[in-house]
């Protein structure tokens, strides 16, 4: 399978896995064939993209960090606990902390050592689908320190509410343009207001609260809301703070496109140090895919490939099935560990096969169905 941008050139591709809304409901199940009507829904929805079926590689599989069904619940769980925050409800501390349970458990049982995350979701639900990232990510970064169980579930239940702050900021949140000096004020209070709900709840650790109320200090004090430096940052809310910014990079957003995970990781290190915890950028960016399983990809001698698993040794340099020559003509497909071939390196990320590629794709279709 492989990610598709929501355009009329997958007319007629199957949806390879099920798309969700926040609440939890399937809106296209795996299977699907996509219709332009089907299409437009979901771009009506927010959303830009969806994994559809690979043509030439059709045994790739994209596994997610976490199980799908713990995805689903956990962003579910998030949207319900901002609903009833907002309405001053009581919420159900306990189905939070099963949340967190389940992707620690889904994480440490998880074979892989290089994870790549699910990046379908809809803007619309940006900060839902953002706060369970946050906290896979989070987790995978902790994961790494020796910690206790019950230290990742205070990690993890803080990331997850890291931005249960901007739930009356709604309209800020999700303002397609640039914010006026008033609303980069408004946006600011976030941390303290996340901060100040959390510690209203006494099932919730302090330590939680820290994460909500620090995911936005950087090391050089520049940070907000109360501008702490270095070790001033409790060191759960630096690896929220990495968390945050990572899955921010490489997020569709109102008023800008995702990031390529590539380039995602190039920025995050350009931050290192000054701004994020050095040790803890450098955690996160050996656990996570540089380049994300099912990927299209241009060499560096111009042969197209897909990314067909990860390496162990280097997230940059994963296993790519090449099924083309330097001229875009279809071959046998091969398996090239670029771990082992350092003399060759992925040049960038293509959003579809090549029109040369896509023409053969479909002369073979036409000889297949004669």
């Amino acid at each position: 399978m492989r990610i598709a941008a929501l355009t009329n050139a997958i007319v007629g591709k199957r949806v390879a896995k099920t798309i969700f809304t926040a609440d939890g409901r399937a809106l296209l199940t795996q299977g699907t064939v996509l219709t332009p009507a089907f299409i437009n829904s979901l771009k009506e929805r927010g959303f830009q993209s969806v994994y559809i079926e690979n043509e030439l590689c059709p045994d790739i599989e994209v596994n997610d960090a976490i199980n799908e069904a713990t995805r689903v619940r956990a962003t579910s769980i998030v949207m319900e606990t901002m609903v009833k925050t907002l309405a001053g409800q009581e919420v159900n501390v306990g189905n939070i902390k099963n949340a967190v349970q389940d992707i620690i458990n889904d994480l440490q049982g998880n074979s892989d050592l290089v994870f790549t995350l699910s990046t379908i979701r809809s803007i619309d639900d940006y900060t839902f689908a953002h706060s369970v990232n946050v906290c896979v990510l989070s987790l995978i970064i902790a994961s790494s320190m020796h910690y206790t169980n019950d230290d990742l579930q205070k990690v993890g239940v803080g990331a997850l509410l890291h931005d249960l702050g901007k739930i009356s900021l709604a309209e800020v949140v999700k303002k397609p343009g640039p914010l006026t000096a008033e609303e980069w004020k408004a946006m600011k209070t976030h941390p303290r207001m996340g901060y100040d709900k959390l510690r209203e709840n006494f099932e919730i650790s302090l330590l939680s609260a820290h994460v909500a109320l620090q995911h936005h200090e950087r090391m050089d004090g520049s940070g907000y809301p109360r501008g702490l430096k270095g070790n001033e940052i409790h060191e759960f809310g630096r690896i929220a703070a990495v968390a945050d910014v990572y899955d921010a990079l490489t997020s569709n957003r109102s008023y800008r496109a995702e990031m390529p995970a590539y380039e995602a990781a190039n920025n995050l290190m350009g931050m290192a140090g000054a701004h994020l915890d050095m040790d803890l950028v450098k955690r996160l960016l050996a656990r996570v895919a540089v380049f994300p399983t099912g990927a299209i990809v241009l060499l560096s001698d111009r042969r197209v490939g897909v990314v067909a698993s990860q390496s162990c040794e280097a997230p940059d340099k994963p296993v790519v099935r090449v099924i083309t020559d330097a001229e875009y003509q279809l071959k046998p497909p091969q398996d090239i560990d670029l771990y082992k071939n350092p003399g060759l390196t992925i040049s960038k990320i293509l959003s579809d096969f090549p029109d040369k590629v896509k023409e053969q794709i479909g002369r073979l279709k036409k000889t297949a169905n004669v």
